[in-house]
């Protein structure tokens, strides 16, 4: 939200009007974002605009353990994995009364350097995990977008779908 508690306007600007699911999870999608599912993944593209698209995804996974585990696992799996990680957070996300965390990270390639978002809860024995990246020049216009998207994500009654 902006100053006043209104939105911002711009390419991050956030209104949902569509919904994606993922298993039995749904999250909002802004309108003008491009929005597919793909072997159990949902991927959401920023409206294209010239260079690095902003993006998003979202998954499922069963997992045995704790939102912390899960979160521990990735951040490890990232300074092993990518040149130069960064990490510049790690919160816990209280999440529709389930256990989550909230990670920050940048890491350089050869083109930009980019930031990642992640945030993760567990339900059900059920992680979810979304993730959103974007040039780290482009996260004002994004982050309300992107926090946005993953503060509507939401557990659907009945079978997961797979």
């Amino acid at each position: 939200m902006g100053q006043n508690g209104r939105e911002r306007e711009g390419p991050g600007s956030v209104n949902p009007v569509d919904i994606i699911t993922v298993d039995s999870v749904s999250m909002q999608v802004p309108p003008g974002w491009e929005a597919s599912r793909q072997n159990g993944e949902a991927l959401v593209l920023a409206p294209a605009t010239g260079g690095f698209r902003p993006n998003l995804t979202l998954r499922t996974r069963p997992f045995e353990g704790t939102a912390g585990r899960a979160a521990t696992q990735e951040a490890a799996g990232v300074l092993a994995a990518l040149e130069s990680p960064q990490v510049l957070s790690w919160n816990l996300w209280p999440y529709s009364g389930a256990e989550g965390r909230w990670i920050e990270y940048t890491y350089e390639t050869p083109e930009a350097v980019l930031h990642v978002q992640q945030w993760f809860h567990l339900r059900d024995g059920l992680l979810t995990t979304c993730t959103a990246t974007c040039r780290t020049s482009q996260l004002p216009a994004y982050d309300q977008a992107f926090s946005v998207m993953a503060g509507s994500i939401q557990a659907q009654d009945g079978t997961r779908d797979g």
